[in-house]
């Protein structure tokens, strides 16, 4: 009797569990890298790195006010980092490159927080001394 009374608790975490991250934002990462660290605190995400190449996705619920303060800063001594914006059939594509070493508005006026998740995603090509801050909050 207590093995079934255990076996229905464990079944109960489990399933408020995939209840409790169906919808939430995730975070994924293909390519090598060498002491890559990526946080994200209230529409704040940061990532470093000391070298870094392939290419790290965000899937992100935004709402109007998030579309409108959308911003990237990003530095790299060498190679190229490119952030890609996609929500459905639309496609954005910014190279960070050294006009975002000071904070720069993307403009987000192709994306409709009504319409779904946006996949934020930086794509790293031989990159160097990675320091991005993207923020949406």
């Amino acid at each position: 009797m207590k093995k079934i009374f255990t076996g229905i608790a464990i079944a109960l975490l489990l399933s408020l569990s995939l209840f409790a991250f169906t919808g939430c934002e995730f975070t994924s990462f293909t390519g090598s890298s060498s002491n890559m660290n990526h946080n994200y605190n209230a529409g704040v995400w940061t990532v470093s790195a000391a070298r870094v190449n392939g290419n790290l996705r965000r899937s992100v619920t935004m709402s109007a006010e998030n579309l409108e303060n959308f911003r990237a800063v990003s530095t790299a001594t060498e190679g190229t980092v490119e952030l890609v914006l996609t929500q459905g059939d639309t496609i954005e594509r910014i190279a960070l490159d050294d006009s975002f070493v000071t904070v720069q508005h993307i403009d987000m006026s192709a994306f409709n927080a009504e319409d779904g998740r946006i996949q934020v995603r930086l794509n790293f090509a031989n990159v160097r001394n990675l320091s991005a801050i993207i923020s949406w909050n």
